[in-house]
């Protein structure tokens, strides 16, 4: 009689896997390896440094301008070459040009020793107020208003009379057609063409001569004097960016007659 074995067959146990001291160095080197690929695969590529370039340092010109002038200053900034800047100095009587990078703006005929390049006319007019109903003037009708000869308008309002200050060019030219004349007690100076402008714009029997680039739609030109030349002064023959500059001056027609 054979006796069975009562105990339940195991399953087979799983075979277990064996790897020699050797391989299983290998294998662990090689997980190392594969992470170490991962990661760099995941670092980003260091990037190059931006090369910055240095903006060039700008040229600085010096622009001496008269005050009967001053309305020009948009225009002249406009002609301004690349990396330019303007430096802008105002003057009752600007001074003459000392060096490569400065320029003096004239109005009228230019003094000695200087470069002068034009730049178109100035009319120098008898200004009144708009609502004034005179629309001309003779030099011999302002002869008797600025002598204090005639002392009120056509329609009884009094005269009001603002004269240029001393050196001016409307001044000068003032001076040059009304030789020798008296003139009345009764006027006033105006520091300015603009404050003249002022003056009259705020009374409708006020008069005053200014260039005709400051008039405004409060007043009105009935006289022209003069047309004087509007000049570019420069220390010798301009050069480089100043070259420039004073070429798109003449060529912009920056006082709007030629």
């Amino acid at each position: 009689m054979t006796l069975l074995d009562s105990t339940p067959s195991r399953q087979a146990a799983e075979p277990q896997r064996f790897f020699p001291a050797p391989l299983r160095l290998c294998v662990s080197a090689f997980n190392w390896v594969c992470l170490f690929i991962s990661l760099a695969a995941c670092t980003a590529p260091p990037t190059a440094e931006p090369t910055i370039t240095p903006r060039p340092t700008p040229t600085l010109l010096s622009i001496h301008l008269p005050t009967d002038l001053l309305f020009l200053t948009e225009p002249l900034a406009a002609c301004a070459p690349a990396d330019t800047g303007l430096l802008f100095f105002e003057a009752h009587i600007p001074p003459l040009p000392e060096g490569a990078h400065t320029l003096t703006l004239w109005l009228g005929q230019p003094p000695e020793g200087v470069f002068a390049a034009g730049l178109g006319l100035e009319r120098i007019s008898f200004i009144v107020n708009a609502q004034n109903p005179l629309e001309s003037l003779t030099p011999g009708e302002a002869r008797k208003i600025f002598s204090g000869e005639q002392g009120t308008w056509g329609d009884g309002t009094p005269v009001e009379v603002w004269l240029p200050l001393e050196g001016s060019a409307a001044r000068q030219i003032f001076d040059q057609v009304f030789l020798s004349l008296p003139v009345s007690p009764e006027a006033y100076l105006s520091p300015s063409p603009a404050a003249a402008v002022e003056a009259v714009a705020a009374n409708e029997g006020a008069i005053a001569l200014i260039p005709e680039g400051w008039l405004t739609p409060a007043v009105k030109a009935v006289g022209p004097l003069a047309d004087l030349p509007v000049l570019a002064l420069t220390d010798g023959e301009p050069q480089g960016v100043l070259r420039v500059f004073v070429g798109c001056l003449q060529g912009a027609g920056v006082t709007g007659r030629e």
